[in-house]
């Protein structure tokens, strides 16, 4: 058994090797999960799976019939985290509304992200469902302010590395005055 394991999300490539009488039987088993594959004329196959979590993992390659005995063979593998990126916008600039920050995420990440607005930092849940963890400034001050954000990690993702500092303005009030006679 040869196994080249890819970060999460990625294929992860198998390989067995067999004495080619055997092709027709030959059972891959990865975390209990059973596949059949076809093996060549040289007694090779190979299995591409992409849907494997971050983490060790067991592969386990059965073979034998009514001529050779059963045999098996086990080994373990790695599957690194993947890298995650992510992007941050902000929407508002009227003073004394909401400002709301938004964080994208992969899409199938969970956990955490750290937002910093002005120097405060805030630890706010991924939305699941939409990839995303957002912060409201509530009752906007005028001024300028800025944000950085880094998503914690999970169980398949790496944390990811603190995204550029975004500067964004909030405008002033705009006052009138009214002449009285």
């Amino acid at each position: 058994i040869e196994v080249v394991p890819a970060p999460y999300g990625e294929n992860t490539t198998i390989t067995v090797t067999v004495p080619p009488e055997l092709k027709d039987n030959v059972t891959v088993k990865i975390d209990g999960v059973e596949y059949s594959i076809t093996v060549d004329d040289n007694g090779i196959g190979v299995l591409n799976v992409s849907n494997i979590t971050a983490g060790k993992h067991n592969v386990t390659v059965s073979t034998g019939d009514e001529n050779y005995t059963a045999k098996a063979n086990t080994t373990e593998f790695t599957v690194p985290k993947q890298s995650s990126d992510i992007t941050v916008s902000v929407v508002g600039s009227t003073p004394g509304e909401d400002v709301v920050i938004t964080v994208s995420v992969p899409e199938d990440a969970t956990g955490f992200v750290n937002i910093t607005v002005d120097g405060v930092t805030y630890k706010v849940p991924v939305n699941e469902t939409a990839s995303t963890a957002t912060y409201v400034m509530q009752d906007a001050v005028p001024g300028k302010h800025n944000v950085t954000a880094q998503y914690l990690g999970d169980d398949n993702y790496n944390a990811s590395k603190e995204s550029d500092l975004k500067e964004f303005e909030v405008e002033r009030f705009n006052a009138t005055i009214e002449n009285i006679t």
